[in-house]
């Protein structure tokens, strides 16, 4: 059971249980989550894991003939 104090920050990868952490807290340093079912606790946390694509390299060409920026090259 979850208390009213608690807020939940995500799904505990042991036994899928709500990972939470208080939603007050006297100090500077935020708590680490912890499991509400199995008592784990995050390893380390960056945030939540998000897709991401590379970032593509622009490469600009000058056209002789007509001396302006021409089209992009990927």
């Amino acid at each position: 059971m979850i208390s009213f104090n608690q807020q939940v920050i995500g799904t505990c990868s042991f036994c899928y249980g709500p990972v939470t952490v208080p939603k007050n807290w006297a100090s500077v340093i935020e708590p680490k989550g912890k499991c509400s079912k199995c008592g784990a606790m995050v390893l380390e946390y960056f945030g939540p894991v998000l897709l991401m694509e590379p970032k593509i390299k622009k490469t600009y060409v000058i056209k002789p003939e007509c001396n302006t920026f021409g089209t992009i090259l990927k």
